[in-house]
C-alpha cells in the first residue's frame, strides 16, 4: 500500500476494525467509482476485499489526493454487491 488511509469515525459503526479495512485494501477483489443516482453526491469509491479472517467486506472511501484516502464506511459485504465480483471475474 503506497498511500495513507485516514478514517472517519463512521467507518467503524459496523464493528469492522482498522486492521480489517487495511487488509481489504491489500486484498482487493473490486475497486471502482461508486455510482449513485444523486448528481450532487461527492465522488465515492467502493472497494470489496478480504479482511483478516478472509471474509469479504465492503469499504466506501473518498480519494483526498494521490497519497491519501478517507474511509467513511465499512461492513460485511452485502449480497447486492456480489454481481460486481462475478462481472469482474468474467473479463
Amino acid at each position: 500500500m503506497d498511500f495513507v488511509i485516514e478514517f472517519n469515525k463512521a467507518a467503524f459503526e459496523h464493528q469492522v476494525s482498522e486492521a480489517d479495512i487495511k487488509m481489504a485494501f491489500d486484498r482487493v477483489e473490486y475497486d471502482a467509482l461508486f455510482e449513485e443516482d444523486d448528481p450532487d453526491a461527492e465522488d465515492k469509491n467502493l472497494l470489496i476485499g478480504f479482511d483478516t479472517n478472509a471474509n469479504l467486506i465492503e469499504v466506501l472511501y473518498n480519494v483526498i489526493d494521490e497519497d491519501r484516502v478517507r474511509v467513511f464506511h465499512a461492513m460485511k459485504c452485502r449480497s447486492q454487491f456480489f454481481p460486481l465480483l462475478s462481472d469482474r471475474r468474467k473479463r
